[in-house]
This record gives C-alpha cells, structure tokens and sequence, in this order.
C-alpha cells in the first residue's frame, strides 16, 4: 500500500482528499497536517511514500516547506496540489521536484489520474528487473494524456462528484446564499463551471434557486439549501 499524508489547512477540503484517496486501490492515508510545523513533523515521523501538499498554509508557504525537504537524505515524494497559479511557484515546485502540480479546484479525475501514475512509477522504478526505454518513456510522458479507461470513469453529465462536494461544502448553513460569482470566488471555479454545478444541485434537489431583484441592473440568480418544511 502506498501510505499518503495530506498537508492541507482547509478541514473540508481535507475531508474530501483523505476519503477521496481512501477509495482508491493501493492506497491509504497515514496522517493530515493543517500547518506547517504539522507537516514536518509528521513527515518525520510517518516517512510517507506521496505527500499532497497545499501551498497556502496558516503558518507559512508549501513551497518553503518543499525547499527544506529537498535538503533531507531521503525527499519526499509530492504532488503540490493549490491555488497558486502563478508562473513562478509553479516554476520553483516542478525545479524542486514534484512529482505533479494539481491546481485548485481539484479535478479528482486528475487527481486519479495522477495517483494511477505514481503507483505506476513507484511499481516499476521499486522492482529489481531493468527498465526499457519505452517503459521509461510511457513514464515520463504519462501526464499528457489520462489513460483511456480513466475517461470511461467521467460521468457523462460532466459534474465530477468530488467537485461538486467542494460546491456544497459552501453552504454550510441553511440560510447561506451564493450567486455564481460569489461561488467561483470562495471556490477558484470559474464562473460559467460554477453556475453549472449550481444548477445541477437545483436539479437534484439539493439546492433552490430564486432570483434577487436589486435596485440598477439585472436581476441576480441565488442559491441556498432547500428550507426546512414548516411543521403541521
């Protein structure tokens, strides 16, 4: 099994990486750390084949954080998972080493994918036999193109499950109310992706929409969880 510890500050969106991994064959998570003291140490302790790490911590930045592990005897393997989409951080992570750079929102399809790939590596690059050139080449070009039985797993709605329990982790209370800009803001989603999870929550029933009229402009479309039905 491959033991994953997960750096990441946001409890929900931790929740749904560790059950996310959790489901999948030869893997399973050994720890999650919220900061980055947490994650040094637990790094230490755990010794752990893949970590996921968040650049944005409470506490200090990913990227440092993978600087100080490259100086280590035995660096960790990571997948550098954020919001972060600026040339330089993703610049610095792939010199630093990474094994792949996932941005935020997660794509679990991708994040699939890229698991696939490092049980693939991890398979083939830990075993004693000697490695073809074409072995190496499928390898190291992997990350191109997501193998085809992986597109078989998208749904054919196009919502990816994980995605959308990001989009409902939002409304954590009964009276809270998103627009899809206001979503695609707290989320990263852009706003054309966000209004079409919105509205396949509506369709399923999980969310209700209504229009909020202002004073100047067009009317805004929001979304809230459905009201609880008065008591007879």
């Amino acid at each position: 099994m491959i033991s994953v510890l997960i750096v990441e500050d946001d409890v929900t969106i931790a929740d749904l990486h560790s059950h996310f991994i959790g489901s999948l064959d030869h893997y399973r998570v050994v720890g999650v750390a919220s900061t980055v003291k947490q994650a040094w140490v637990m790094q230490e302790a755990l010794s752990p084949d893949l970590i996921l790490l968040d650049h944005f911590l409470p506490d200090g930045k990913g990227i440092n954080l993978l600087r100080q592990w490259r100086t280590l005897a035995r660096m960790p393997n990571v997948v550098f998972v954020s919001a972060a989409n600026d040339g330089k951080v993703i610049r610095d992570a792939l010199s630093l080493g990474v094994f792949d750079y996932l941005i935020k929102p997660i794509n679990y399809q991708r994040l699939r994918h890229s698991l696939e790939r490092f049980h693939a590596y991890q398979h083939s690059l830990t075993g004693e036999q000697p490695i073809q050139q074409d072995q190496l080449d499928q390898l190291l070009t992997a990350g191109s193109q997501p193998p085809a039985r992986l597109a078989n797993r998208v749904p054919s709605n196009g919502v990816d499950p994980y995605t959308l329990d990001q989009v409902m982790a939002c409304f954590r209370y009964a009276t809270e109310e998103h627009s899809a800009s206001t979503l695609a803001e707290q989320t990263g989603l852009s706003k054309t992706t966000a209004r079409r999870y919105l509205d396949y929550a509506v369709r399923q029933g999980r969310l209700e929409a209504h229009l909020q009229h202002g004073s100047v402009g067009r009317p805004i479309r929001t979304y809230h969880r459905p009201y609880p039905s008065p008591s007879s």
